[in-house]
């Protein structure tokens, strides 16, 4: 099965799973996605390799997640396929990781940074 179709039924499954019960370790997690499928025609460009007809090379399927520890720290990363031409061949890669850590937070303001 090529790896962008095993994303896809992994969105789907992901889509369907819902929380158990309320305060739980589900609640604190999120989940998001997204797919796209590009069509090009073009006679005197070279998009993504050679298009001298009309080309479907070009498909993108991320899927996101963040979780919650505490109000105080989140973690967050995508995973990324993309298939594009020459230049890339539909393997998964991680697209970004990233921790968030909240210092101080009230009503009017909020510290914290960023790593990743």
């Amino acid at each position: 099965m090529h790896p962008c179709h095993r994303l896809i039924a992994s969105l789907w499954l992901l889509a369907a799973a819902t929380p158990l019960a309320a305060d739980t370790a589900w609640d604190r997690l999120q989940l998001h996605g997204f797919a796209s499928q590009a069509g090009v025609k073009t006679s005197a460009n070279r998009f993504f390799g050679d298009s001298q007809a009309f080309s479907t090379a070009f498909t993108e399927i991320g899927l996101n997640a963040s979780y919650r520890f505490d109000p105080k720290l989140l973690f967050a990363g995508q995973v990324l396929v993309r298939r594009a031409g020459d230049l890339y061949d539909g393997t998964p890669s991680l697209d970004y990781a990233l921790a968030d850590v909240t210092l101080l937070s009230n009503a009017k303001r909020q510290l914290g940074f960023r790593i990743g």
